[in-house]
């Protein structure tokens, strides 16, 4: 991941309205935002410092409340990450 960039990005408001959703869980969806490639939890601790446990328990949340789907990449049968779609929940 490229940390540092000069573009900027923005969020949908519905996502800092959501009332569903911790605060840990609307920072990493910014953060999956930002990303264009599989990635691995390893990538996203290494622009953060919150620890493993925080972030995997934040990308559950966002998966239990619909806001994105992800899915396992392998390479060669092998683990290579999260490719992900990142979505607008319906309305429970």
């Amino acid at each position: 991941m490229n940390k540092y960039t000069n573009e900027m990005m923005g969020c949908e408001q519905h996502l800092f309205l959501d009332d569903r959703l911790s605060l840990k869980a609307k920072g990493l969806y910014c953060v999956l935002m930002s990303i264009d490639k599989p990635f691995t939890m390893k990538d996203i601790k290494e622009c953060t410092t919150s620890g493993m446990t925080i972030i995997q328990t934040a990308f559950n949340e966002l998966q239990e409340k619909g806001f994105i789907k992800a899915r396992i990449v392998r390479v060669n049968g092998r683990y290579a990450g999260y490719s992900f779609r990142l979505s607008k929940p319906k309305d429970e």
